[in-house]
């Protein structure tokens, strides 16, 4: 009982067995020991992970009435959004470990620069996936597995190696794209018709 109220979430079981022992005059003696015998209580286990913390949840949207579990979910979705634009901002495409300022007017003219560039990669990034799922497309990722959630980074990257060629045909100039493969048109066709356009799609 002991051990029961010290961990409760461990089920314990004995048993005792009995063996015969000898001793220096040559009578059998019994020696009687007790195994325990102990396994994880999942019941147990599985109530606890079971319960919810408690959170207090505030906002300032009084116009109409919001569920705690409405706050919460956008709480935690504007959570992962900020967490996501630190993680790009420190990615090493950007290469922000390369510039040191000290002129505070510096400092706030690349604080607009990136949240310029984090407005339009995370706009491109949504008509990406937006697309995609639309459409009941996907591309694969860097494990050749099918995605519909892919990041604008790796559609750059999976852009890498088309090539403009420039020809000037009787004093016309022609621009065309070789290399495009069936992922990468696929890519091109996400962002509508203008995007098309510059490649040359119908």
């Amino acid at each position: 009982d002991g051990l029961k109220k010290r961990h409760p979430l461990f089920e314990f079981r004995s048993a005792i067995t009995t063996k015969s022992t000898k001793n220096k005059v040559k009578k059998e003696k019994p020696n009687n020991k007790c195994v325990l015998f102990f396994n994880r209580n999942n019941a147990a286990i599985q109530k606890l992970e079971n319960k919810k913390g408690k959170f207090i949840v505030a906002t300032n949207q009084l116009d109409k009435p919001l569920l705690a579990e409405t706050i919460i979910d956008l709480y935690c979705g504007r959570n992962k959004n900020i967490e996501g634009c630190f993680k790009q901002i420190k990615d090493s495409a950007f290469r922000l470990n390369e510039i040191f300022l000290k002129r505070v007017d510096r400092i706030e003219a690349l604080m607009a620069v990136m949240a310029l560039s984090l407005f339009v990669n995370n706009l491109g990034q949504m008509m990406l996936r937006t697309s995609l799922k639309k459409n009941d497309l996907s591309i694969p990722n860097q494990k050749g597995q099918p995605i519909q959630n892919p990041t604008l980074k790796w559609a750059f990257q999976s852009m890498d190696k088309v090539l403009k060629l420039t020809m000037n045909l009787h004093g016309k100039v022609f621009d065309e794209f070789i290399g495009l493969n069936n992922v990468q048109r696929q890519i091109v066709e996400c962002f509508g018709s203008y995007a098309k356009s510059l490649y040359g799609f119908p």
